[in-house]
């Protein structure tokens, strides 16, 4: 706005006369200073101001040797705050029972200050939460969405202290029953598909799906641990469950390995049927596909495995499992590494593919307490270093390392960007507790690590 006016001593313009614009705030009752601005040869002057707040406004001009002080009328005025970069914007997803964080930012002069989140539902607005601008004026507003009816949301300053309410543009809602749901779907820059496309931003406000809730968040293994494709008992045989295509030519591929390989093959189901893939899946906790002597406690399913691979019927196989994340215990990553060359040597001697994937990060204990205890919008940059989610060793990437014949898959760059492995996504939040990755994230990566399998097959 300008605040304009004419200096005049006895009817004569005054030039060059120094003229002070002053507020005094509604909100505090304090005098500021907002500018100063010297007279024309015609006694006029102008001054652009813009105060961040309600206040009375005048112009003033200070005793000098060739003036006496003066000062004009003062006139109220009414400010309509500016809210800036709120994010999510234009369109954006949600999903039931998951977290929408909205930010933004005002002046910092209006600290303090309370804004709210409305949701539109059902033709009309309602308050879903509110919150209180922050010192260097940003805000986060955060809720938990509990309705498929919310078509958009907006942010509201309400009126006081001499600011009128001030409305953000709308931001269109779609929303999803579940985070794998949203994640099959192709969603731009959602997920993994963040982390490798450069015009997405990662951290980007918005989603938090599917839950920074710790007793929700642990149990989001997007089914992947079903009766009929899994064995909990740690030395019992595992049950060999049949996945993708039913086609004569399909290319039979024999899946190994434990709850990390469960995480995958589950996710990948439509993955081996568009791709023409028949899969048995064997899956199970604890024991590995190592060679190990008779009598060990691991033996029975050793043999389970070994038959399986060398039975004829598969055109390739598939295998992955935990890292070994302890530093202090070089001694027993090697002797895994040294089961798993015996274990995999006769399926080379024959012939048989065998590709390996190398494992995710490992957080460290009580990593994911990052995501499931911020506030706000801090979730978003919640992360580990790779040099700590790969500390240790991976027995796998070991072993293949001394058999060229092995293909292997580093998964590392669907998981960490330029030495950092950040544990939300694309809104997604990676991991659902130390070590197993969600069945919301694994929902955006199922279609790359089926391609990473193709390419190692060809």
């Amino acid at each position: 706005m300008a605040a304009h006016g004419r200096v005049l001593a006895a009817g004569v313009p005054v030039a060059d006369a120094p003229v002070r614009i002053v507020a005094r705030s509604t909100h505090t009752g304090r005098w500021s200073l907002l500018g100063t601005v010297s007279t024309r040869s015609d006694g006029r002057f102008r001054l652009d101001v813009k105060p961040l707040e309600g206040a009375r406004i005048k112009a003033e001009i200070v005793v000098s040797a060739t003036l006496d002080a003066a000062s004009s009328a003062s006139r109220t005025v009414m400010v309509q705050p500016g809210l800036y970069g709120v994010q999510p914007a234009g369109s954006a997803p949600a999903v039931l029972g998951a977290e929408q964080v909205v930010v933004g930012s005002v002046y910092a002069q209006l600290a303090g200050r309370r804004v709210k989140l409305e949701a539109l539902e059902s033709g009309s607005w309602r308050t879903l939460v509110q919150a209180y601008v922050q010192r260097d004026g940003r805000f986060a507003l955060r809720y938990t969405s509990g309705s498929a009816d919310v078509r958009a949301l907006r942010v509201v300053m309400p009126s006081g202290a001499g600011t009128v309410t001030a409305v953000s543009s709308t931001t269109s809602i779609t929303t999803w029953a579940k985070g794998e749901q949203l994640g099959f779907s192709g969603a731009p820059c959602f997920g993994v598909r963040a982390l490798l496309d450069s015009g997405c931003d990662a951290r980007a406000g918005g989603l938090i799906a599917p839950t920074t809730d710790p007793e929700r968040l642990r149990p989001q293994t997007g089914g992947a641990y079903s009766r009929e494709c899994w064995q909990s008992d740690k030395e019992a045989l595992v049950p060999v469950c049949t996945l993708g295509s039913s086609r004569a030519d399909a290319l039979r591929v024999a899946f190994i390995g434990d709850s990390h390989a469960a995480g995958y093959a589950n996710s990948m189901r439509a993955e081996f049927t568009h791709w023409n893939w028949s899969v048995d899946a064997y899956l199970g906790v604890s024991c590995r596909w190592e060679r190990v002597p008779l009598g060990h406690g691991c033996s029975d399913r050793y043999r389970q495995l070994s038959a399986a691979v060398l039975s004829g019927e598969y055109d390739a196989i598939v295998y992955t499992g935990v890292r070994h994340p302890f530093v202090d215990q070089p001694d027993e990553a090697a002797a895994v590494r040294d089961r798993y060359l015996a274990a995999w040597q006769p399926v080379l001697d024959a012939g048989i593919p065998l590709v390996v994937l190398g494992d995710f990060p490992y957080l460290p204990s009580g990593g994911v307490r990052c995501v499931t205890e911020s506030a706000g919008a801090a979730p978003f940059d919640c992360a580990v270093p790779q040099s700590v989610g790969h500390r240790g060793w991976d027995p796998i990437l070991d072993a293949a390392a001394l058999a060229p014949e092995v293909r292997v898959v580093d998964v590392t760059r669907y998981y960490c960007a330029d030495g950092t492995c950040p544990l939300i996504v694309g809104n997604a939040v990676v991991y659902r507790d130390q070590h197993h990755i969600t069945g919301t994230y694994l929902a955006t990566v199922s279609s790359k690590i089926m391609w990473e399998l193709r390419r190692a097959l060809r």
